[in-house]
């Protein structure tokens, strides 16, 4: 399976009988629109754990999915360099925690993967 785990953290909206994010709603609808083939649940799930500090929260879903077999996709924000961010700083800041946790996953960050994101 493919777990993604994105920056957002649950809210109380609910959609079909979930707990969601209008992030976790797009990633999903995303990957409806241009992977057709592949089924929520079964190969793949979307999951907010809110932000880069709670990382070390999720260590267990990270390595059991691992362990399955399966691959994590992280999904954060870059940020800006005047919130403390950046390009930079945030995949050097998020890679250091993936060493110091152990877990493995690859990583996209917002919104493309070089940049900074705008204020």
């Amino acid at each position: 399976m493919i777990k993604i785990f994105i920056e957002s953290g649950e809210n109380q909206a609910i959609r079909n009988g979930k707990k969601t994010t209008n992030e976790q709603n797009f990633v999903e609808e995303f990957i409806a629109y241009h992977f057709p083939t592949l089924q929520k649940g079964i190969d793949f799930e979307v999951r907010g754990i809110g932000g880069k500090d709670q990382l070390a929260n999720f260590v267990l879903p990270f390595k059991d999915n691992t362990i399955a077999g399966g691959k994590n996709l992280l999904i954060f924000d870059a940020d800006t360099i005047s919130n403390q961010g950046g390009y930079t700083v945030r995949s050097n800041d998020i890679f250091t925690q993936k060493q110091t946790l152990g877990i493995d996953f690859e990583l996209f960050l917002w919104p493309n993967n070089h940049d900074d994101a705008n204020d």
